[in-house]
């Protein structure tokens, strides 16, 4: 959820009346610097190619619903600076 752009209201009013208890939500505050217009061309073999990963995706997602679990958990690596 996110506060439109030409809101009047300052943040701390639209959260209290859009969240029933902000204190429960994470909040993330960024700023759009620059934009950028650029026509992207329809690549007609996007969809034959990534169809079978998003169907299965989806399958597993109607099987976890179905059955009331969740998916497994895939451990987080760590990252060392």
């Amino acid at each position: 959820m996110y506060r439109l752009f030409d809101c009047a209201q300052d943040i701390h009013t639209w959260q209290t009346m859009i969240l029933t208890n902000p204190m429960e939500w994470q909040i993330l505050y960024w700023v759009l610097l620059k934009k950028r217009t650029k026509l992207i061309q329809k690549d007609p073999d996007w969809m034959p190619v990534h169809f079978p990963e998003m169907k299965a995706t989806w399958d597993e997602i109607i099987k976890h619903r179905t059955e009331g679990t969740l998916p497994a958990q895939k451990d987080k690596g760590i990252l060392e600076l």
